[in-house]
């Protein structure tokens, strides 16, 4: 199976087991790893697979995630632990998605590193990508994956 199809799958798992109900929308192809969102979690692949994958969605949708992840908690701020939390969601999303990846090569990835702005822009790489689209409550969250 290839990345993005392994990736949507445990993207599904994961929300579905935080009991989150995500719909996909469509896969789009980027000519480079950048975002416009103002949450972003960004993991890179550093043994086995070159690239990077990213986590996208705007601060009202990251808010409700981390408060799914810390138990129900409120949230009304993006503060260290609410950006703690959106992390980890990254990492399981990943996580996920290379223990399911049939491989007989090891891969690694980095910590998670979350970057938040408003009116944010950020490029990563400039190798094709797989934009990943979800709808959570109606609103967008991206995952992101570059393989070089």
């Amino acid at each position: 199976m290839d990345m993005q199809t392994v990736a949507k799958e445990a993207t599904e798992n994961i929300l579905s087991m935080l009991g989150i109900s995500a719909v996909y929308i469509d896969t789009i192809e980027q000519s480079a790893l950048s975002s416009a969102n103002d949450v972003n979690v960004i993991i890179g692949f550093t043994e086995g697979i070159r690239g990077n994958a990213m986590l996208g969605m705007d601060r009202e949708i990251a808010m409700r995630l981390a408060s799914i992840m810390m138990g129900g908690m409120e949230v009304s701020e993006l503060d260290e632990l609410t950006i703690s939390a959106i992390a980890e969601l990254g990492n399981m999303i990943v996580g996920n998605t290379f223990t399911n990846l049939a491989s007989e090569t090891s891969i690694n990835f980095s910590p998670p590193t979350v970057v938040v702005g408003d009116g944010l822009k950020i490029m990563i790489s400039r190798v094709s990508t797989q934009k990943l689209h979800y709808e959570v409550d109606g609103k967008s969250i991206y995952l992101l994956l570059c393989v070089e």
